[in-house]
């Protein structure tokens, strides 16, 4: 009577892939906001196809005026335009998705 371990193979290697995943994003990083606000990420979360037009539409074109725009202008245009309530909110659960996606999950 024999034990099959293909099983165990497979999730081994997929192990193995998510360390090596995680290697590779380990320490800092500098990421575009549209990486991490994924078109697919935007189009699942507000009316808009990408970040860009999500940015633009209240005047942020660059890390510049998006740094410069004040916390609760941003947090009352995502409690309006998304399924969150903030800005970190959202930024937090892009991050997560973003982190996942990278990982291989």
């Amino acid at each position: 009577m024999g034990v099959e371990t293909s099983g165990f193979d497979e999730m081994s290697n997929k192990l193995d892939n998510m360390v090596k995943n995680a290697e590779k994003i380990n320490g800092e990083h500098s990421y575009e906001i549209s990486e991490i606000l994924s078109d697919s990420f935007m189009q699942k979360n507000t009316r808009f196809s990408n970040a860009n037009l999500f940015l633009s539409e209240i005047g942020i074109y660059n890390n510049d005026d998006l740094e410069a725009y004040p916390d609760d202008k941003m947090d009352a245009y995502v409690s309006k335009e998304t399924d969150f309530s903030t800005w970190q909110d959202m930024l937090g659960e892009a991050a997560r998705e973003f982190v996942a996606k990278q990982l291989g999950f």
